[in-house]
């Protein structure tokens, strides 16, 4: 959507001016919704391109697949649309693909929804340890560890932004975000 208002840069750049190829070249998405095809868990992470073997094995690490990878090997079938995974395989598969392609923006939707808590407070923190790129991450997860970690916390309201900061200012603050927080955590 290019009908904002206001402005929105990646390094410096105004989103409304760039392609969409350009744009996608720069940004990779973790969705809640994946797409697996009938094939390797392999073929399913990398998409059929070659990349170096520690990188595939590093986005594996990162995405919480080394046990899946053990136990069934990389040649698994995933079956059609992942039948022969469950929700959170499938997840991972995704998070791995991801972080494979090395984008320098990273767009987090959901993507620990389907896992579960201990899994994806794994993922979520290998998310926030990642250097040397942007992550925004989209979460109904109120974990007060790892908001404590975030640069910054957007709280949207109606499709609108209420509040922003610090998860230790936002909760001094005893808005939008403390009371949507303590409901969830009570």
């Amino acid at each position: 959507h290019r009908d904002y208002k206001g402005a929105l840069a990646i390094d410096g750049h105004e989103l409304r001016d760039l392609s969409a190829g350009s744009l996608y070249d720069h940004i990779s998405l973790i969705s809640q919704d994946v797409f697996i095809f009938d094939d390797t868990i392999r073929a399913n992470i990398t998409m059929f391109a070659a990349f170096p073997r520690e990188a595939v094995d590093r986005a594996i690490r990162l995405a919480g697949l080394d046990a899946v990878i053990q136990e069934r090997g990389e040649s698994y079938r995933c079956g059609e649309n992942g039948v022969n995974l469950s929700g959170g395989e499938r997840q991972r598969i995704s998070i791995a693909r991801s972080l494979l392609k090395g984008a320098d923006v990273l767009l987090v939707d959901e993507a620990t929804s389907a896992l579960d808590n201990e899994t994806a407070q794994f993922i979520s923190s290998a998310i926030l340890d990642l250097q040397g790129l942007t992550r925004i991450v989209v979460t109904h997860r109120l974990d007060a560890a790892m908001l404590g970690r975030c640069d910054k916390i957007l709280m949207l309201k109606n499709g609108k932004l209420c509040e922003q900061g610090r998860f230790e200012q936002l909760m001094e603050e005893k808005g939008q975000f403390y009371a949507l927080f303590t409901v969830t955590n009570a």
